[in-house]
């Protein structure tokens, strides 16, 4: 477990961007680790977490965060969840690691300033990845638009030399207090899980609720992410 500190650098814009599983053993120097950053420089996400391993390989982990405050006292009554979904196994780190981004629910929202992270389960794949560069542009009646525009499809494209599955959400931001961490009002599922072949771009349908929703309020997203996913599960 890992008790981590306020104050570190994001590498994580605000607002930017085959896989197969295998039963392979997950060593003691394999364990999955995740570093905090409560509040970010300014133009970064707040509330990031930056998952690594020892692994050779990509790993699906399934995360466990414990809300803590500036004593490094659990905060009772606040629920922690993800974004990307590194709680779920809905998030692929590669041996280069990957973010995800915490939400936290609960009257003492703002009490949290750390998390305790443990690694609950891991699985090992066979593949080798790379970080995800490219993230998704929003797409309404096949022509590429803002994300903040109505859309109804996403292009993603695939630069690695390996077939990707790809999850896509829309994040709309809250607006806290000066000095609090910003997190996430709203997450929409855009695309639930796209396979994009090695070297290929592909358009993908956004989800009926998604587009229900944004037909509903005339706007898109503030922040369009795509994050590697398992090709199922």
């Amino acid at each position: 477990m890992n008790a981590l500190r306020r104050y570190r650098r994001s590498s994580v814009p605000l607002f930017a961007g085959s896989v197969l599983i295998a039963s392979c053993s997950f060593g003691a120097n394999d364990e999955v680790t995740a570093d905090y950053v409560d509040v970010a420089e300014l133009g970064f996400i707040d509330q990031t977490v930056f998952l690594e391993h020892g692994a050779g390989n990509d790993v699906i982990p399934t995360m466990e965060y414990t809300p803590l405050d500036e004593s490094g006292d659990e905060v009772p009554g606040v629920d922690v969840s993800t974004i990307y979904g590194s709680d779920r196994g809905q998030l692929v780190v590669t041996p280069d690691g990957e973010i995800d981004i915490l939400v936290f629910s609960g009257e003492r929202v703002t009490d949290v300033v750390d998390v305790r992270s443990a690694a609950v389960e891991s699985e090992v794949l066979e593949t080798r990845g790379s970080p995800l560069e490219e993230q998704p542009l929003a797409i309404a009646d096949g022509v590429e638009v803002t994300k903040s525009d109505v859309f109804d499809a996403v292009e993603l494209s695939n630069n690695s030399s390996v077939d990707r599955a790809l999850r896509v959400v829309c994040i709309l931001w809250n607006r806290p207090a000066p000095g609090e961490a910003q997190q996430a009002a709203q997450v929409d599922v855009v695309v639930e899980r796209v396979m994009v072949p090695a070297g290929a771009t592909v358009v993908a349908d956004a989800s009926a609720a998604f587009i229900e929703r944004t037909d509903a309020l005339g706007f898109g997203c503030e922040s369009l992410k795509a994050h590697l996913t398992p090709l199922s599960g």
